[in-house]
Parts: structure tokens; C-alpha cells; sequence
């Protein structure tokens, strides 16, 4: 049925979060925002269900897209207020395609005060992206 996780998505979220957790980006008191729509969400409840990750799922209206248009900017002003708010190190965003296209370059321009683009743009659908705040560097998965 189209919306709902697939055994494929299933194999995909387990690598990302193997990937991610050896390379020790993954706290138990990580915090995980998704947008409303179905995937997204059965994706983000997937990774706290299978990763001991001790958190609840935000649901958040601005990591929403159409499938041609999103706000980006808001989405960056939600994900830093869910930030502030839970005061976690650790934040997985679980959103859709069109919006990491240009999430991870909004954060480096306007939170990492950076004027050179990252150099990694190469993400495909239903994987995703890691910023190191500290080397300000941005990597897929």
C-alpha cells in the first residue's frame, strides 16, 4: 500500500542507523522529528523502535512537502526550536527528498555562518545527510 514503509525502506533505515552508530552520531537520548506524512513518520517511529533510542517522535508540519515545494526556512526555525527546546545533542530530522536538497546548505549558511558550500550534495531518496556542527562538514548515508 503506497505511504506505508516498505520491507526495502526497512533494510535501508537499518543500515543508515548501523552506519550511523558506528560512526557514534547516534545517542539513547536522541531526539527524532519527522514530517506528517505517513512514510516519514512509520520511518521515524521505525528507527526508535529498533534503535533503544529513548525519545518520543515529534511530529513537525514544516518538515512537510509536497512533493514539488517545502520551506525550508521554516523547517530550520522548527528543528532549532525543537533543539532549544529538548536540549539534545543528537537530532535525526526524518523529512522528504525535495527538503534535504537544500536543508543542510540553509543550516550551514545561516547557523554555521559558512560561505562555502558542502561538498557532498550526492543524496538519494531514503537516505540521508550528517552535519558535524563541531568541523562544520556534511556528509550522506
Amino acid at each position: 500500500m503506497e505511504g506505508f514503509l516498505t520491507d526495502e525502506g526497512k533494510i535501508i533505515l537499518r543500515e543508515t542507523f548501523r552506519v550511523l552508530k558506528k560512526s557514534f552520531l547516534i545517542r539513547k537520548d536522541a531526539g527524532i522529528m519527522s514530517s506528517p506524512i505517513l512514510r516519514a513518520t512509520e520511518s521515524a517511529q521505525f528507527l526508535i523502535d529498533t534503535s533503544g533510542i529513548d525519545t518520543k517522535l515529534s511530529i513537525c508540519q514544516e518538515l512537510f512537502s509536497d512533493g514539488e515545494t517545502c520551506d525550508t526556512t521554516g523547517a530550520l526555525r522548527a528543528i532549532l526550536r525543537y533543539a532549544r527546546k529538548t536540549k539534545v545533542e543528537t537530532l535525526i530530522v526524518v523529512t522528504h527528498f525535495e527538503m534535504i536538497r537544500n536543508l543542510p546548505d540553509l543550516f550551514r549558511i545561516k547557523i554555521l555562518r559558512g560561505k562555502i558550500p558542502f561538498l557532498d550534495h550526492k543524496v538519494g531518496r531514503g537516505r540521508g545527510v550528517v552535519i558535524d556542527c563541531k568541523k562544520k562538514v556534511r556528509w550522506s548515508i
